[in-house]
């Protein structure tokens, strides 16, 4: 896998979502979802998972 393809439901329709400058997809929907894309295309789920954290619990 060398890409991740993330998607958004928009005004009845499917867009693809760009991660932001930092490398991160942030979702829309579920406030403090964020992705880090580079970190999971290399297996370092640790930075995956502080990602995450670092936006838990936020609304």
């Amino acid at each position: 896998m060398d890409r991740i393809t993330w998607w958004e439901l928009r005004d009845g329709d499917y867009a693809e979502l760009a991660p932001d400058a930092d490398g991160l997809f942030k979702s829309g929907v579920f406030p403090g979802l964020w992705l880090d894309a580079a970190a999971l295309l290399r297996g370092d789920i640790k930075a995956v998972l502080a990602a995450l954290a670092s936006r838990a619990g936020e609304r």
